[in-house]
């Protein structure tokens, strides 16, 4: 038996493994987005619910993951509780910290130069960069609003963080004497600060009034890009791109070299084979010959036997070939033999039955030569349909 077919699947097992965990190094987890405070999110304090309400509204509302100097100014950027106002509580690497710093700094530059952000800040956030300080938290946990972005709105949440003050903002919503959601102008755009980021999120969403507050914004400052950038994901890359240059070439060339290697081991050793047996006995001169001359030679009954005798080891063996090594009756063989050459070859039917015996040997050589015919090519036959099977 040939090992080389097993040769084949272990290597292209070996590939398959390969890819596979490269595919999950490069793009890991799909279900830890959804345990984030994003439009990804799931968990109670994700924001998933208001982008799948907003996206089933309006299809154009999107995500996006690019840096703000490649955002378009006329689009309204949508920040779910960005990390860089939450940097004075926050413990964490200097790198991370310095980054969201970067980003705030990024974000600022965007709204000057004419782009407009939808910002919502957890109830700890430090508002400081943009003039604004949050007050303390409410005691009650059901509000009514005074709104100049739409009707008055119901609104619960136990512990409400509202703005001490609007500063020099606009006062856009309002519970009480606190501002919830505040306009500042930067430069040639606007931010539209609200105070207490619970009120939208997945726990929250369906509590009072707060999904028609969400669309109350949609409606005024236009279709919301939700930012992901500020949850640390960033646009996709190439492969060439995420792994680097340097690192693909040292890739490339060390599967260059294992690729090299399977192909000398499979040229330098030869695969271990067994010569293959023929499907159809060879040569039948070496049998029927001697047959023929034995019987051209022999007197009548002595003739006769050794006619019966190659008739009975014909049968014996057509019945392994066609019943298998335990064989079949002599009667089942005869149904078989009738139903195949009754109608089609009624000679050879009774020259395996043994029922018309040769006269010369002329006779007994062509008659053998048929029977082995049909015996080589009823062997041929149960091989090609056990294959199949």
């Amino acid at each position: 038996m040939s090992t080389q077919p097993m040769r084949d699947m272990g290597l292209w097992v070996a590939i398959g493994l390969t890819l596979v965990i490269i595919a999950s190094a490069l793009l890991g987890s799909s279900d830890e987005i959804a345990l984030t405070q994003s439009s990804y999110g799931k968990i109670q304090s994700g924001f998933g619910a208001v982008y799948d309400l907003l996206h089933t509204l309006e299809p154009k509302v999107s995500r996006s993951r690019a840096a703000y100097a490649g955002v378009e100014p006329e689009r309204t950027l949508w920040l779910m509780r960005p990390g860089f106002l939450e940097l004075r509580n926050r413990v964490g690497p200097q790198w991370s910290t310095d980054r969201e710093r970067n980003l705030a700094d990024e974000l600022r530059a965007f709204i000057e130069r004419g782009g407009r952000a939808v910002v919502f800040g957890g109830e700890s956030a430090d508002w400081s960069g943009f003039g604004l300080v949050l007050g303390e938290r409410s005691e009650y946990p059901q509000f009514f609003s005074e709104s100049e972005i739409g009707p008055r709105r119901r609104l619960e949440l136990q512990g409400l963080r509202r703005f001490a003050s609007a500063a020099d903002g606009e006062v856009l919503l309002s519970v009480g004497e606190e501002p919830v959601v505040v306009r500042i102008a930067l430069g040639s755009g606007s931010l539209i600060a609200v105070s207490d980021a619970r009120l939208f999120d997945n726990q929250h969403l369906d509590s009072a009034d707060h999904s028609p507050l969400v669309l109350d914004l949609a409606r005024a400052y236009g279709v919301p890009v939700f930012d992901e950038r500020c949850h640390g994901f960033v646009d996709d890359a190439s492969v060439f791109a995420a792994v680097g240059g340097g690192r693909l070439w040292l890739l490339g060339i060390g599967f260059g070299l294992w690729g090299l290697t399977v192909v000398y081991a499979r040229r330098s050793v030869p695969a271990a084979e067994l010569p293959a047996r023929p499907e159809i006995l060879p040569g039948l001169g070496s049998f029927v010959d001697p047959l023929a001359l034995l019987y051209s030679r022999s007197a009548p009954r002595n003739a006769a036997a050794v006619y019966r005798a190659y008739v009975n080891g014909l049968r014996f063996r057509l019945r392994r070939s066609l019943f298998g090594p335990r064989g079949g009756s002599d009667a089942l063989l005869d149904q078989r033999l009738a139903h195949e050459l009754a109608h089609s070859d009624a000679d050879l039917l009774a020259e395996l039955r043994g029922q018309r015996a040769p006269r010369n040997a002329h006779e007994i050589e062509a008659g053998a030569r048929r029977m082995e015919r049909y015996l080589g090519t009823a062997v041929h036959a149960r091989k090609h349909i056990g294959g199949r099977g």
